[in-house]
């Protein structure tokens, strides 16, 4: 994460997610009418962890990459 902190962004701290292996930290972006959140999701415990994502980060060199939004609207017109 020491990269995205040098770019100035505010990470949380890491959270561990409880007998699934995985973890996160995120950022928040916009304001109080359009606030999201960009979330970093990393295996710590292989193990533990789905074996999917074990499988993607050995095939793609150590890491995942998605983006999900949720959105009102996805063509983006104005409701009248």
């Amino acid at each position: 994460m020491e990269p995205f902190e040098r770019l100035g962004l505010k990470l949380t701290a890491e959270t561990r997610h409880r007998d699934r292996g995985t973890s996160n930290r995120v950022f928040f972006v916009g304001g109080e009418a359009n606030e999201f959140y960009v979330e970093f999701l990393g295996v710590h415990d292989s193990a533990a962890a789905n074996p999917h994502y074990t499988a993607a980060i050995e095939k793609g060199g150590g890491a995942i990459a998605r983006l999900m939004l949720r959105v009102a609207d996805v063509r983006g017109r104005s409701k009248s």
